[in-house]
């Protein structure tokens, strides 16, 4: 990893664009029911079954296998414990805070996978894997704008509040 600024810049901009890649993953999982449960749902459950859902034909592999082992928090790891991309972890976001009551992003949309899809909407955060990799962590959601904060010590669990996310800044 490199140490200087540029490296940080360019690490971060990696995970910009792994963040916007993942919107994409997503609108392909939606629009062609790439897990094959016969509803037209986003995958919700972690960053790695974007690449790993085997509907019975073989993983789907709609995202880079190296953004997969970055998953932080994934249902069935890839690898023995997460590999930085480009000097970051990704994870899926748990709740909608911006939602009142807050809604889970995991849902059992068709009674028979779980907890790992809703019908609607998802939200995924790159943060850095140490200070010498990068210092801004991001989010995205469906509306697939990422916002940026520079200011956590630690990476969210949850989408924002409205009111919180004026905290965030736009990229």
């Amino acid at each position: 990893m490199e140490r200087h600024p540029h490296g940080r810049a360019a690490n971060s901009y990696a995970a910009y664009v792994a963040l916007k890649n993942l919107t994409q993953a997503e609108t392909d999982f939606k629009f062609n029911d790439r897990d094959g449960n016969g509803i037209q749902d986003f995958w919700t459950a972690d960053v790695t079954g974007l690449y790993s859902v085997d509907p019975g034909n073989g993983q789907i592999q709609l995202i880079d296998r190296r953004l997969a082992e970055a998953d932080a928090r994934p249902l069935k790891a890839l690898v023995p414990k997460p590999i930085p991309y480009h000097g970051y972890y990704f994870v899926a976001l748990d709740v909608d805070e911006s939602e009142n009551p807050p809604e889970s992003f995991r849902q059992d949309t068709d009674k028979k996978s779980g907890k790992v899809h809703h019908l609607n909407k998802f939200a995924f955060c790159a943060y850095p894997a140490g200070p010498e990799s990068g210092h801004e962590i991001m989010i995205i959601s469906q509306g697939n704008q990422v916002f940026g904060r520079w200011d956590l010590t630690s990476p969210p669990r949850n989408w924002p509040t409205d009111e919180e996310l004026h905290k965030w800044g736009k990229h």
